[in-house]
């Protein structure tokens, strides 16, 4: 992307002569080397850092007289251009504020574009701490865990009593979803430059929320009623900033608490042995999204963690350029706000334990119900595999029995073939023997045999004898049946116990 200027990046001046606050000189050699490694990277990184169409930067300024006025200016690229050229003028005090709306990630591009940020840092020549800042915004693919305050304050010597400071606030904001977590991750760049021959101040702000104006103002409201430097002035908006990064804190713990507890409640009351069917429906992915709170409460552990230590920074750097009146002041509400940063540490360390309480005591009622399972699968599995059992030699008995059934079939009909055989044999010999040899048939004078009358006698006498004879046999045939039965009968019900004993537990 082309830029403005000479050159198609920022051109970061060295400042050869520099001292920290409460931190160790660093040489011109390697302020050199980390000029060089900052305008790499930004320049590596243009396209996902800066808007490529249009700017959305808002430069307040408060008149340095009376600092009761706060004007918000909005325009076009050429109106941003006069915007930031007024920055050499000693009678404003400049607020360049790029603006994000409500609910935006904090990793979107930053809305201004590369030529205008480019003349924002060539007529400001902020120090190379601050563009390291820049460098925490942009297009992201992933969460960024870096909570990392990154304070840098640093005097000028050869402008004696000037002194250029930035840093990264980070807090919690409302998001408007209805949805999902309410709260999102914000973090927002402040640097300032004290001009001391000039009396005045320069502040650029990266990604502010929108609720910042408001107490901005009254911030400057409150300034302009006390006879006070430009220095302490500034000082005062350093704290107001960092107690600005508390101020949603105790509706963040309050949420976050009401989850801890919806699955506080589902680990102590829900039913481990016997599930019933109105009980809370406890699954693997409840321990999923307890973990997922865990890692949101170890960030904002780390996120609190960092406030606490800028704001014991901006303690020493109060210390070293406010007013004997101011500090006094500024002294208690830094106690105060030291302590309302300790108690919701120990309210987040509170909720991290009980997450992890809770992710244990979940855990172990899955896994018993898990184990209850498995039992009562175990129990089902060998419930069915005696059930199979018995149902193979109920088959197993039946199957006997149609043999047995099958063999005696096949002995009645050889005995009746048998019987048919004799029978067919037998009875027309036995028939003409006896009808021969009695006096039923007769042999006349001329040899010709005849019936006599009394014949009748013998037909009658023959009919019922052959119905007994067949009684006979059908009686004999159902005794032996009845033997044959009975060891069938026997064998059923030995086979039926045996099948009893195996189902029974």
């Amino acid at each position: 992307m082309s830029s403005a200027s000479s050159s198609d990046h920022p051109v970061m001046h060295p400042v050869a002569s520099q001292t920290g606050v409460g931190a160790v000189h660093i040489p011109v050699s390697s302020y050199d080397l980390l000029i060089t490694a900052t305008s790499k990277k930004l320049l590596d990184r243009r396209e996902s850092l800066f808007s490529k169409e249009h700017d959305e930067a808002e430069c307040w300024i408060a008149g340095s007289d009376d600092g009761e006025s706060l004007s918000k200016t909005t325009g076009s690229e050429s109106s941003s251009h006069r915007q930031i050229q007024e920055l050499a003028s000693e009678s404003y005090e400049i607020y360049n504020y790029q603006k994000t709306g409500l609910g935006k990630m904090p990793h979107s591009p930053t809305q201004v574009t590369s030529e205008t940020f480019d003349r924002l840092v060539n007529t400001l020549r902020p120090f190379t701490f601050f563009l390291g800042t820049v460098l925490n915004f942009g297009i992201k693919v992933k969460d960024d865990n870096n909570t990392w305050h990154g304070f840098h304050s640093r005097h000028h010597l050869t402008d004696v009593g000037s002194v250029e400071t930035c840093y990264m606030l980070h807090f919690f904001e409302n998001n408007g979803r209805t949805t999902g977590d309410p709260w999102s991750p914000r973090q927002t760049a402040v640097y300032h430059h004290y001009h001391a021959s000039s009396d005045r101040s320069s502040w650029i702000l990266i990604k502010p929320s929108a609720h910042l104006e408001e107490p901005l103002q009254i911030e400057l409201e409150n300034a302009s009623r006390l006879t006070l430097s430009a220095k302490s002035r500034a000082t005062r908006l350093h704290v107001m900033f960092t107690s600005f990064a508390l101020s949603n804190w105790p509706n963040y713990i309050a949420t976050q608490t009401t989850k801890v507890e919806e699955f506080e409640a589902k680990s102590f009351f829900s039913e481990v042995d016997h599930i019933q069917l109105d009980d809370y429906d406890l699954r693997f992915q409840d321990r999923q999204n307890l973990q997922r709170l865990k890692q949101r409460l170890l960030r904002a552990a780390a996120m609190l963690d960092a406030t606490i230590n800028l704001q014991e920074r901006v303690r020493g750097l109060l210390e070293k350029n406010g007013d004997d009146a101011l500090k006094d002041a500024m002294t208690v509400e830094m106690n105060d706000f030291d302590a309302e940063a300790k108690y919701y540490c120990r309210c987040i360390s509170d909720l991290q334990q009980r997450a992890s309480d809770t992710l244990s005591l979940l855990l172990d009622i899955l896994n018993r119900r898990y184990g209850h399972a498995n039992l009562r699968s175990a129990a089902a599995n060998e419930a069915s595999l005696k059930a199979n059992v018995a149902s193979l030699s109920t088959m197993t008995s039946i199957a006997v029995s149609g043999e047995m059934e099958h063999k005696l079939e096949q002995k009645t009909a050889v005995n009746v073939r048998a019987l048919t055989v004799v029978a067919t044999l037998y009875l027309p010999a036995s028939l003409l023997s006896s009808i021969f040899s009695s006096h039923l048939v007769d042999v006349n004078s001329a040899g010709i045999f005849y019936v006599p009358s009394e014949f009748w006698k013998f037909v009658v006498v023959l009919v019922p004898m052959t119905l007994i004879t067949f009684v006979v046999v059908a009686i004999l045939q159902a005794v032996w049946t009845a033997k044959e039965r009975k060891v069938l009968r026997k064998m059923v019900a030995d086979a039926s116990a045996k099948n009893a004993a195996v189902a029974s537990p």
